[in-house]
């Protein structure tokens, strides 16, 4: 396993620094479209997120750093650990089920769910993996190929393609399609810096979205062959204590970027931001054309301890959302939270974000 690559990609992102590690800037000047945005989060309504349980692995194999969540078809969880590189499994209501060690685990990711086969990522190899029953598909694996060793790749799976994003502040930012010789194609050309396009990839019914951590936005691309130029919508009515350091950033007065998501879920006609806040659970829910439509936040933690959530996934069924967390911090574990919405939110048809 290459040592650098690993470090970057179990580090959250690569130039950033998270809410509880960033200082406050005193100055209090906003990119207008910031202002504009923090004055309409403020007039939004907010929900309370219940924490229906949490879990942190075994006693024999405790979890050391989960980084991706995804729902299955019938309601599980899996969780891939980064550094321990096992899936564990849990039922809806937090039982473990199992925990899964297929041959070949490298810094896994889940890229995606097809039925009863998990779709996972060895970012420590660059390969794309199926496992069934706890098992890797023999000759079922697809390799990635990156031009630098020094770069993130993020992934995710359809039911008949795999999709990978590499950046890196060496090389062109690319995305596209993987073939099965590990190439992407076309590989789509990411203009803009590296740190514009660091995140995790997402499946919204047929568009693909690329996220971004540094800045609230997310790309759209048209599915399956990714034949036009990003559309970029803008979060309107993101809020978060670093929009001041992000435009600090952008000005050049600061060298750190503040990260301000962690990642997002569309489940239905609506898009879970992850809204990282150093004490505290935050989603905020948009809608297909980025507006903010509710605020959702969960109990803070004791005061002087961090809370640092990296991946969530949605399930929705009926009024009940069922919001999946990998967290590392206050300690590493997976959180399930709950929320009854109203019926002005319920999405025209309950979806599980699937191949996520």
């Amino acid at each position: 396993m290459r040592p650098l690559i690993v470090l970057l990609i179990v580090a959250a992102f690569v130039v950033g620094c998270t809410p509880s590690g960033c200082r406050r800037e005193q100055d209090p000047a906003l990119m207008p479209a910031d202002s504009t945005s923090r004055a309409l989060a403020q007039e939004a309504p907010v929900d309370s997120l219940a924490l229906a349980w949490s879990a942190g692995g075994t006693d024999d194999e405790p979890m050391a750093f989960p980084r991706t969540v995804r729902f299955l078809p019938e309601g599980d969880l899996v969780v891939s650990d980064a550094e321990r590189n096992v899936v564990y499994r849990y039922t809806r209501e937090g039982e473990h089920v199992a925990t899964l060690t297929p041959e070949g685990l490298d810094v896994p990711y889940l890229a995606g769910v097809r039925g009863d086969t998990l779709v996972i990522f060895n970012a420590g190899a660059d390969r794309f993996d199926l496992i069934l029953n706890g098992q890797r598909i023999d000759d079922a694996s697809t390799p990635l190929q990156r031009p630098s060793d020094q770069s993130l790749a993020y992934a995710v799976a359809t039911d008949t393609a795999l999709y990978a994003k590499v950046v890196g502040a060496d090389i062109a930012s690319t995305l596209g399609r993987v073939a099965p010789s590990g190439q992407m194609s076309p590989a789509m050309e990411l203009p803009g810096p590296f740190w514009r396009h660091a995140g995790f990839l997402r499946v919204w019914d047929d568009r693909l979205v690329s996220l971004t951590g540094y800045r609230p936005v997310v790309d759209l691309l048209p599915l399956p062959g990714l034949d036009a130029r990003p559309d970029t919508l803008a979060l309107t009515g993101f809020d978060s204590p670093m929009l001041e350091r992000s435009y600090r950033f952008l000005r050049g007065d600061v060298d750190n970027a503040p990260v301000l998501t962690a990642s997002a879920a569309p489940a239905g006609d609506r898009l879970y931001v992850l809204n990282l806040r150093p004490t505290n659970m935050r989603v905020d829910i948009f809608d297909r054309e980025g507006q903010l439509q509710r605020v959702l936040s969960g109990a803070g933690v004791d005061p002087g301890t961090s809370f640092y959530p990296r991946d969530l996934d949605v399930r929705t069924s009926g009024d009940t959302v069922d919001i999946a967390v990998a967290l590392t911090l206050p300690s590493p574990q997976l959180r399930l939270y709950r929320w009854i919405r109203e019926d002005s939110l319920r999405a025209t048809t309950d979806t599980t974000t699937l191949a996520r």
